[in-house]
């Protein structure tokens, strides 16, 4: 590996900040044996990458839980100024900008079941009952903490209208991106329940059936925003309705 870095591409890595990730769900322990000059490097579960936790599982569940703990460590940074007596319109603004901007933070390539919606959403609550000063012992339902804040599941919405811009962008160009979200994997399925994949999940978002269908609608960008639009729209009926 060290003559290959060298000779090929020129570069010089730092082994102490050399990691080696597998991810896949057969652990072979080949990568155990990976060196760099005279050094095993070490193989890691999971790091963080620009942000984003990266696990050996390729999901996006650890991400979503160390995304929201920071976030919520960045609602306690700005309590005072969230809970005061200012006008509720200004605070929810702050909490957008100080709050929401942290926990949204690479969300667009997350792939969410609804274990992790429910999660999401228990911390939009979480926030709006601080910010209205109710308590637990209160014993008021969240559909009723919504509406006295004025919100509707705003920060889910937001969220997968991120998601759903950065899937048409990546379809409608050629390139790594593009190859990266069209590619597959040899091999194949393992026994039980397929896991929930990120193309599925837009294709849900925007009413296709098929892989195909949802890269011709993504060609054409009023089309793809209204399939959207049109989803979050959807998504906000059901929730008025329950």
């Amino acid at each position: 590996m060290d003559s290959v870095l060298k000779v090929e591409y020129k570069m010089n890595i730092n082994k102490s900040k050399m990691r080696i990730m597998v991810c896949s769900r057969i652990k072979s322990g080949d990568a155990e044996g990976i060196r760099l000059g005279n050094e095993t490097l070490k193989v890691v579960k999971q790091f963080c990458y620009l942000g984003s936790k990266i696990t050996d599982d390729d999901g996006s569940r650890e991400d979503i839980k160390c995304r929201l703990a920071v976030a919520r460590k960045a609602f306690l940074k700005k309590r005072n100024l969230l809970t005061s007596s200012l006008d509720l319109s200004v605070r929810k603004s702050f909490l957008k900008v100080f709050v929401w901007s942290v926990a949204m933070y690479g969300s667009e390539t997350w792939t969410i079941n609804s274990l992790d919606q429910k999660r999401i959403e228990a911390f939009e609550v979480w926030c709006c009952r601080r910010m209205l000063k109710i308590r637990w012992v209160d014993h008021i339902i969240n559909k009723e903490v919504l509406n006295r804040i004025g919100e509707k599941r705003n920060l889910w919405h937001n969220l997968t209208r991120r998601g759903d811009w950065l899937a048409g962008h990546v379809l409608r160009h050629q390139g790594i991106t593009n190859l990266v979200l069209e590619g597959s994997v040899e091999g194949k399925n393992h026994r039980g329940r397929p896991r929930d994949e990120y193309t599925e999940q837009i294709q849900k978002d925007v009413g296709c059936s098929m892989f195909l269908e949802m890269k011709e609608l993504a060609q054409d960008r009023v089309a793809w925003r209204a399939a959207r639009n049109q989803s979050v729209l959807k998504t906000k009926t059901t929730v008025l309705i329950q």
